[in-house]
């Protein structure tokens, strides 16, 4: 399963194996009847150079991040772009130094929607569209600001990375969003004008975000598709047997 949701639609009896997010995610499925020994919490599957150790200064050395002060990365693929800008705006008007990165992905309409806006004060901006090297930058961050997909939340999770996630689609983006903050690894706003409000809090209480990154790696899952694949593996080694 790819949400840490549980919907009753997912249950069917032919299927031999439920790949689960979380622990809440099968104790959900418990309650809806699924028998407990077709369930595995591995995680939902990351790539595995998520799996390798970076540490954040090579990371920032290696795409001219700076080596000091706070990096927050914004990933602001499928937020409407005009409450992209206002959380921009809102942290380049910081009084913290700190260095802010927008990513904007494939979406030509939320660069656009970033134009004419510039780091000052104690505040840098680097803007970036689509890029290759995602995992670096979360492994360069100290918070990263996005939506609640479950693969983006896995992703970030899995790197300890704390999380801000803003405005959560109902459904699935809400019970995703729901268990990152339940797990103290990260928190929840829908409002863009409280993400600056959130940030310096954050900034403000470095015991806070160390809090928050150990409760991201105790429940990241950076090894999930090597635990999947070993266990679909020794299943089909018992089928076969």
């Amino acid at each position: 399963m790819t949400d840490f949701a549980a919907h009753s639609s997912w249950v069917h009896p032919s299927i031999d194996r439920y790949f689960l997010p979380s622990a809440i995610t099968a104790q959900l499925l418990v309650r809806l009847g699924v028998p407990a020994d077709l369930l595995e919490v591995t995680g939902i599957p990351v790539r595995a150079e998520i799996a390798a150790p970076k540490a954040p200064a090579a990371m920032r050395a290696r795409h001219g991040l700076p080596p000091d002060g706070p990096v927050i990365s914004l990933f602001g693929a499928g937020i409407e772009p005009q409450r992209v800008r206002l959380m921009v705006e809102g942290l380049l008007g910081l009084d913290a130094p700190l260095t802010l990165v927008t990513v904007t992905g494939r979406s030509a309409e939320l660069a656009q929607h970033l134009d004419g806006l510039a780091g000052h004060g104690q505040v840098r901006l680097v803007r970036l569209g689509q890029m290759a090297y995602v995992d670096d930058l979360v492994a360069a961050s100290d918070l990263v600001i996005t939506k609640a997909g479950g693969l983006i939340v896995s992703e970030v999770l899995a790197r300890h990375t704390p999380l801000l996630i803003i405005d959560p689609i109902p459904g699935q983006e809400e019970w995703n969003a729901d268990m990152v903050a339940a797990a103290g690894a990260g928190t929840q706003l829908r409002m863009p004008e409280m993400v600056p409000i959130a940030v310096q809090a954050l900034l403000a209480q470095p015991a806070r975000l160390a809090l928050m990154r150990q409760r991201a790696a105790a429940v990241g899952h950076p090894h999930a598709a090597a635990a999947i694949a070993r266990r679909l593996l020794a299943d089909l080694r018992a089928r076969d047997s």
